[in-house]
């Protein structure tokens, strides 16, 4: 399900109802609870008691608190790799800004790329808990 929200073929609002889902995933309705928790956790999915679940949109609150959160990540990212000296493992950003410059008008790939600069930025600066943070805060960007 998380694919499929993040690919968009779940658009905000879609509602996910547990026995539907179960029957066309061929499971029983718990591992669908556990899975629908997950993403609600996630920041993906929000429910509402006596009104259910639906695939959760951003609002632009929303969008400007997770570009604030981005960058306050991604610039303990920077600081810890000056400060543990990975910053002459820099040669993948290098590779992406260029990825990006070829892409062009390609909107797609321009996506792509950018999300592993960003991913490959948090990976360089070899914190646990900052990745973890970081997958919650991209996963949400990319919704």
């Amino acid at each position: 399900m998380r694919h499929l929200i993040l690919d968009g073929e779940l658009v905000p609002g879609t509602p996910l109802v547990e026995i539907a889902l179960a029957s066309e995933l061929g499971v029983s309705r718990a591992p669908v609870r556990e899975a629908l928790r997950i993403l609600s956790l996630d920041g993906l999915v929000e429910t509402v008691p006596y009104r259910g679940t639906t695939v959760r949109g951003l609002r632009r609150r929303d969008v400007e608190e997770l570009h604030r959160m981005r960058a306050l990540h991604e610039g303990f990212a920077i600081g810890r790799i000056v400060e543990i000296g990975r910053h002459r493992d820099l040669e993948e950003l290098h590779a992406c800004c260029d990825a990006m410059a070829e892409s062009g008008s390609d909107a797609r790939t321009l996506n792509q790329v950018d999300e592993r600069f960003h991913a490959t930025l948090i990976e360089l600066a070899d914190h646990a808990l900052l990745t973890t943070f970081w997958r919650t805060i991209a996963m949400q960007v990319r919704q």
